[in-house]
């Protein structure tokens, strides 16, 4: 598995339970990503993970988008890296370069770092 990034990506997900109207969820967009970071766990030592709360607004997030890109799972790039962009729907907003659609994430964690890629 490939670690050369310069700058590290960081993903956002939500918690692995969390409660909305007293009842508990999850988000299993952002399960797969938690199946993936634990069955390839050295992909942390090439990527932030960072995990918010699901009540919005989340600062976390906002602090670097505006707040219409607060969705999760959310990959902001830490620089644009090189690859082959054909089919990723790279958006920009304040500078920053992200992809918030989970097939997307998983293709392109392949793509970078070497894991299995999403069927």
């Amino acid at each position: 598995m490939s670690t050369t990034a310069a700058a590290s990506d960081t993903l956002f997900l939500l918690p692995t339970n969390f409660e909305d109207g007293g009842a508990l969820f999850y988000c299993p967009q952002c399960l797969i990503f938690e199946g993936l970071l634990s069955r390839y766990a050295e992909l942390l030592s090439s990527i932030k993970v960072r995990r918010v709360g699901y009540p919005r607004p989340r600062p976390e997030i906002t602090a670097l988008l505006d707040e219409e890109f607060q969705s999760c799972p959310l990959l902001i790039f830490g620089q644009l890296p090189e690859v082959p962009w054909d089919g990723f729907a790279v958006q920009s907003n304040r500078s920053q370069y992200f992809l918030n659609d989970p097939g997307q994430i998983g293709n392109y964690l392949a793509q970078r770092y070497g894991t299995p890629r999403p069927h």
